[in-house]
């Protein structure tokens, strides 16, 4: 059986199951009906897709106007229209992000290997090893070796938390599999957090993001930040995932009460 094709079903299942998931926890959604209905009909709003949906919780009840909302792909490109040549692509893309900082100094999670077009390539000993969907048995012992089990994975181009999750102690190769499904992820140490930190949710890693802006003589500004928590579980803490948002005061450094 060829292992790229026997995984997409599963994928596919999985994204709709944690779909359901991130929705069920929002206590002000809408009927299941209607946001099935939106959804799936594209004569609701021909040009949002089901990410974007999912991003900007269009499933909450006060989104009652969809035509309101700019789609994802209309969002992106305005960014990238205003991002500094070359930077939206590293934005865009976990594996030059990570490739990127590095080179630059900055300390990221250490990166175990990558999980591209159905295969697999652990990082050990300076060296990288290939494995084919087939082996993911022994892709996931090579990748518990080298990180004594404490992994995490994300989507190489995803955004919103959309996909990750942490490979934990009891999952078998055949689940991986299935959550993996025919994205590209990437796989990094699970990283551990201030006590203080995790005290709010220790499910997920709770940060704190800043908005920079960089103006026209290459000064670069900070002006917006929020501290972000996980809720319900989650693994992730985006606001997509149900997450919350703290706003930061960027001049005193203080969250708002």
């Amino acid at each position: 059986m060829d292992g790229t094709s026997s995984t997409k079903k599963p994928g596919h299942l999985s994204r709709w199951v944690r779909r359901v998931q991130i929705i069920s926890k929002e206590p002000n959604r809408k009927s299941w009906p209607r946001i099935g209905l939106e959804m799936s009909s594209r004569t609701v709003r021909k040009d949002l897709k089901k990410s974007g949906y999912m991003t900007l919780r269009l499933y909450r009840t006060d989104a009652d106007r969809l035509q309101d909302y700019i789609p994802e792909a209309k969002w992106r490109a305005f960014l990238d229209n205003i991002c500094a040549p070359g930077v939206a692509r590293i934005l865009d893309d976990k594996l030059a992000f990570q490739n990127h900082m590095e080179a630059a100094g900055f300390k990221l999670p250490q990166l175990y290997g990558t999980f591209r077009q159905g295969k697999f390539e652990v990082y050990a000993d300076g060296k990288h090893f290939n494995f084919s969907s087939e082996q993911a048995s022994a892709a996931l012992s090579q990748l518990r070796s080298v990180s004594n089990g404490t992994i995490f994975a994300k989507m190489i181009s995803g955004s919103c938390g959309i996909g990750a999750f942490r490979v934990s102690d009891v999952m078998n190769a055949e689940e991986l599999l299935a959550a993996l499904g025919s994205g590209d992820f990437l796989f990094q140490a699970n990283v551990i957090q201030h006590p203080e930190v995790a005290a709010f949710h220790p499910q997920s890693l709770n940060t704190l993001r800043l908005s920079t802006v960089l103006d026209s003589f290459g000064k670069a500004h900070v002006f917006a930040g929020f501290f972000r928590i996980g809720c319900g579980g989650n693994e992730v803490d985006n606001a997509h995932a149900g997450g919350y948002l703290n706003v930061l005061d960027t001049v005193t450094g203080a969250l708002q009460d």
